[in-house]
């Protein structure tokens, strides 16, 4: 299975809607509480408090990814080189495109030795090797910040 990682840009235009690729992201999050717990009560379907709270980087550097469809088209890339796609405003990504979602997290007022990861794959997609790139990927950003 063809899949790549873009970045996604959570500066992206703050006034304009969330881009329709996060309803992907639910999705997936859905599917991964339904299979890990057996109820989807802990999944978050709110898409617009989720991307408002992604921004908030008062306390700590993020980056979010997700793993999508297919092989990465030309185009503008992101600090860590792959594409980017904006949270916000116009994007081609279809939900069904999302794969998989990485979040890398670093607090920068305190116990800055420390790194969060949170990588999911969507269990219907899972044994393609998309678990093992997620991984590999937050190692490689939390290492760049050092």
């Amino acid at each position: 299975m063809d899949f790549h990682l873009a970045e996604i840009d959570l500066l992206s235009d703050p006034g304009a809607a969330i881009s329709r690729f996060w309803e992907g992201v639910t999705s997936l999050g859905r599917a991964d509480s339904l299979e890990t717990f057996g109820y989807e009560d802990f999944a978050t379907t709110d898409n617009e408090s989720r991307v408002q709270n992604l921004r908030d980087n008062r306390e700590q550097r993020r980056v979010v990814m997700v793993a999508l469809a297919g092989t990465a088209p030309d185009g503008e890339r992101g600090p860590y080189g792959h594409r980017v796609v904006p949270a916000t405003g116009d994007s081609a990504e279809s939900p069904d495109d999302v794969l998989g979602v990485l979040s890398v997290d670093a607090p920068i007022l305190d116990n800055e030795h420390m790194g969060f990861l949170d990588p999911t794959v969507h269990p219907a997609h899972r044994g393609h090797g998309i678990g093992s790139t997620l991984p590999s990927e937050c190692e490689r950003v939390l290492g760049d910040w050092d």
